[in-house]
C-alpha cells in the first residue's frame, strides 16, 4: 500500500481498532471519509461496530455515530433485507438507547 492508495475497508477497520483508544477523533474521521469506498455488504457490520464504539463509547457523541450509521444504511450496497442490515439496525438501536440514557 502506498501513501496515495487508500486502505481497504477491512484494513481501515483493523487499523481503527488498533488506534481507537489513542485517536478516537481520527478513527471516526477516517471512517466517515471511507464511506464512499464501501463496496460490499460484508463491510457494513464491522464498520458500524467501530463507529458505534468510537463515536459513542469513547467520544460520547451518539448523534455523530447515528449519522454515520444512517449514511451506511443509505449506501447502494446496503440491502434492507440482508443479514448485514440486521446488524446495522442493532447498532443503531444501541446508539439510540445510549443517546437517550445520556440525556
Amino acid at each position: 500500500m502506498t501513501a496515495t492508495t487508500p486502505p481497504t475497508i477491512d484494513a481501515l477497520v483493523q487499523q481503527g481498532w488498533a488506534d481507537h483508544e489513542r485517536d478516537p477523533e481520527g478513527v471516526l474521521a477516517r471512517a466517515r471519509e471511507a464511506l464512499p469506498r464501501v463496496d460490499a455488504p460484508a463491510h457494513l457490520p464491522a464498520l458500524a461496530a467501530l463507529v458505534v464504539h468510537v463515536a459513542g463509547e469513547h467520544l460520547g457523541r451518539w448523534d455523530d455515530g447515528l449519522a454515520v450509521l444512517d449514511a451506511l444504511a443509505a449506501l447502494p450496497v446496503h440491502a434492507p433485507d440482508g443479514p448485514e442490515a440486521q446488524a446495522l439496525r442493532h447498532r443503531a438501536r444501541r446508539c439510540s438507547c445510549a443517546r437517550a440514557t445520556a440525556r
